[in-house]
């Protein structure tokens, strides 16, 4: 399954950059709506589907659809707002999705265990499908502007060539990728390794999300007060503490299980802190090519993470031993990078 989702988010990387030029030619909001309106459709359908390769092509296929709709979002949001704003509303938009997932581990838990996860499933494509429809329908009424590009080529280019960048970007790869092997591994790790009943892994999903949440009210609320580069190093150190409870987990069986669930929530609080930073950074420029930076950002990010997530499915230890390598080499790396290559020498405006 972590080979699977990391195919899925390689294929999510992908779709990003190529939806650019339609996000471009057809618009912002009307991408977004289509985007959601197809991803619940693909939804519904797994719902139906009897064997793995079915299963397989249409979550992939989801994945490639929601690239599109991460493009577009990013771009209105940075469009919408200034540098700081972007990254006030990056977070609270990051903690919205994070309060919906608090309580959908339990409840599909829940259906899944009494109805089947083909009903659970169901239910939440049904409610995306109904959201998806009232935006489409708001895009039509409204009306919605396409994006004026710049030369694509010369953009992308442009874009590689520029540290201000490439260099935020990297940075995402390397506290994201950590980050998202151990939110797929977790469920396994409670379940198979420590024998915690399924009863109890819900309610524990949805406590490191709520935790995850609480990350992202506070990111935004160091916007403005805590300078760009302590705020990037506070959320390295929290993923250096992360990868040393993740060890305690590993080597000690009695207090392990208690040392992994604080490490994903260690974990959540580090990513969260960085990452509405970054994804300013990364898209600040001209806004004739924030859409291409949006994509290529998208690309490489979700490349780079999902690289990463499938490496250390590859990886011929245990779980847990995987997660200390990825989280302890990540970490060294983004260390080196802010410490001796320092990308952050000046405030954003």
């Amino acid at each position: 399954m972590e080979s699977l989702l990391g195919m899925g988010m390689l294929v999510f990387a992908v779709a990003q950059y190529l939806s650019v030029p339609i996000v471009q030619c057809w618009g912002i909001q009307r991408i977004h709506a289509i985007s959601a309106l197809l991803v619940s459709a693909l939804a519904m359908l797994l719902t139906v589907a009897h064997g793995l390769p079915a299963f397989a092509i249409m979550l992939v296929l989801a994945f490639a659809v929601n690239g599109a709709g991460a493009t577009a979002g990013r771009a209105g949001l940075r469009n919408a707002s200034s540098h700081r704003g972007f990254q006030r509303l990056t977070a609270v938009s990051n903690a919205a999705m994070d309060t919906l997932a608090v309580a959908a581990p339990s409840v599909v838990m829940a259906i899944a265990a009494t109805q089947g996860w083909r009903v659970a499933c169901a239910g939440l494509s049904g409610v995306l499908m109904i959201v998806s429809a009232m935006l489409m329908l708001d895009a039509r009424r409204k009306g919605d502007v396409p994006v004026v590009p710049e030369t694509g080529h010369e953009c992308v280019k442009g874009l590689l060539r520029d540290p201000r960048f490439i260099r935020p970007t990297l940075l995402v790869i390397l506290l994201q990728g950590p980050f998202s092997a151990m939110m797929i591994a977790k469920p396994a790790i409670l379940l198979d390794e420590f024998q915690w009943p399924p009863s109890l892994v819900g309610p524990l999903i949805s406590g490191v999300a709520a935790a995850t949440t609480g990350g992202f009210l506070f990111a935004g609320k160091c916007v403005g007060r805590m300078p760009e580069g302590r705020q990037l190093l506070a959320g390295l150190c929290l993923q250096g503490l992360a990868c040393g409870l993740v060890v305690l987990s590993a080597i000690d069986a009695t207090a392990g299980r208690f040392a992994f669930v604080a490490a994903c929530v260690v974990s959540a609080w580090g990513f969260a802190l960085v990452l509405p930073l970054l994804t300013a950074m990364a898209l600040d420029g001209p806004a004739d090519r924030r859409a291409q930076a949006s994509g290529l950002f998208g690309l490489l990010d979700a490349a780079g993470t999902g690289a990463i997530v499938m490496l250390a499915g590859l990886m011929p230890v245990t779980a847990l031993g995987r997660l200390v390598v990825v989280t302890g080499g990540c970490f060294l790396v983004g260390i080196v990078l802010v410490t001796i290559v320092r990308p952050f020498a000046h405030e954003g405006n």
